[in-house]
């Protein structure tokens, strides 16, 4: 089929060596053309048209991280979902499909991108599908192949339309894509410790490192040991495992109360960001139901720590930041980190004063904000789009608490 690309797809720079132009047919595992490692896919969709690729990740691959980049047409949205084929004994009849992976573009003029994910060895199918800029209303669409047939058009036709069904003739709805894959940082697999089922057999982590090991047990535990001059900074750990595998973690302190819990997301990536730990040891307990993948954890120091800004881990109330009345306050929200809590106590000198709790953010977003009793039971609490505020509080020489939740991710100052 001729390739449409417009003109903001032959400015963008060249990331990925290797370059392939997709031909038609290329919608059943039948006929996807067979891709692997680094390479620049371009293509163009006419009517309801979707393209798929096989891309194949070997043993070697397996140990790189890998990035995508989805460059749409303009005031089209353009999507991509990543799927794994399970494929029969004989080798080539398609027995299953899962879909692991989504991401799109929704005018093609921002590009969707997925950064240093890890992929297991194995075949997974790359499906581009386009709706909008001069579509009809039922073509393309989001990518949803039927389950089986793994047939990338529409369930009402998989028949071609357009300058797909007429050679040599351009059909002025065709679209152009550009979808990337490079290839970022090695994983470094390290010999696998054994059991650490418990906290008293946790392995111990070093700071600004990353252990990767090929995991066997459902549960696992690491320590992570911090000095005074640690203690002064922030950090995040990251914990990722392969596309398609899920993780769940619990972080501990030495007492062993819970500070905070995730799971791995569609990009098999975990974040505790922004911790602000006390010197001495943390505590990270990773699960899973289905072992036998390769998985990292590591440390990234973020910062120093400033006075007025919110120190994770405050995701509950338990673990709420102490602040001062009049100082202001400024922190993140979103993702993993859904809520932040705070206590404050006026003092003498402000116990007769009325005031104002008032919370900004950019962008704006909508949250909810409460003000609490000792006993963290809700006085007063509003909903609505920042700047958000709860006027006019007498509070008297007590202690309160204060809790930001419902947020999208933003930065925030209170």
């Amino acid at each position: 089929a001729p390739l449409v690309l417009s003109s903001s797809l032959l400015t963008l720079p060249a990331i990925a060596e290797q370059g392939f132009y997709e031909t038609e047919p290329n919608d059943t595992p039948e006929n996807f053309p067979e891709i692997s490692g680094e390479i620049s896919l371009y293509g163009s969709m006419v009517g309801p048209d979707q393209d798929g690729y096989l891309w194949t990740v070997s043993d070697n691959d397996a140990r790189k991280r890998w990035s995508f980049e989805l460059h749409g047409d303009p005031g089209a949205l353009t999507i991509t979902d990543i799927v794994r084929l399970t494929y029969a004994d004989n080798g080539v009849e398609v027995t299953s499909k899962k879909s692991l992976l989504k991401m799109g573009t929704r005018d093609g003029v921002t590009p969707a991108t997925r950064k240093d994910l890890m992929f297991e060895p194995g075949e997974y199918v790359i499906g581009l599908a386009q709706m909008g800029a001069g579509k009809k209303p039922d073509a393309g669409g989001v990518f949803r192949p039927p389950t089986m047939s793994l047939s990338f058009g529409t369930e009402e036709t998989d028949e071609p339309t357009g300058a797909e069904g007429n050679p040599g003739k351009v059909d002025e709805s065709a679209g152009a894509y550009r979808f990337l894959i490079t290839e970022g940082a090695p994983v470094y697999p390290a010999k696998n410790p054994g059991k650490r089922a418990t906290r008293e057999q946790a392995q111990k982590l070093k700071t600004l490192k990353v252990f990767s090991t090929f995991e066997t047990e459902e549960t696992v535990w690491y320590s992570l040991a911090f000095d005074e001059t640690q203690a002064q900074q922030r950090w995040d750990i990251k914990m990722q495992v392969p596309v398609g595998r899920s993780l769940s973690a619990e972080l501990q302190d030495e007492s062993g109360n819970k500070l905070l819990t995730g799971k791995t997301g569609s990009d098999g990536k975990l974040r505790f960001p922004d911790l602000a730990p006390s010197p001495g040891t943390l505590y990270i307990k990773l699960m899973t139901q289905n072992p036998g993948f390769i998985h990292s954890i590591g440390t990234v120091a973020v910062g120093k720590r400033v006075e007025g800004e919110e120190a994770e881990p405050n995701t509950k109330y338990t673990a709420a930041n102490r602040i001062d009345l009049v100082q202001p306050v400024t922190g993140r929200i979103g993702g993993d980190d859904s809520a932040d809590y705070f206590w404050f106590t006026p003092g003498e000198q402000h116990a007769d004063e009325l005031v104002a709790l008032r919370v900004e953010s950019e962008p704006p977003v909508t949250l909810t904000i409460c003000l609490h009793n000792e006993n963290w039971a809700n006085v007063q609490c509003r909903d609505g789009t920042t700047p958000l505020e709860l006027p006019d509080l007498m509070l008297g020489d007590r202690e309160w608490g204060i809790s930001i939740s419902r947020a999208g991710e933003t930065a925030y100052t209170m």
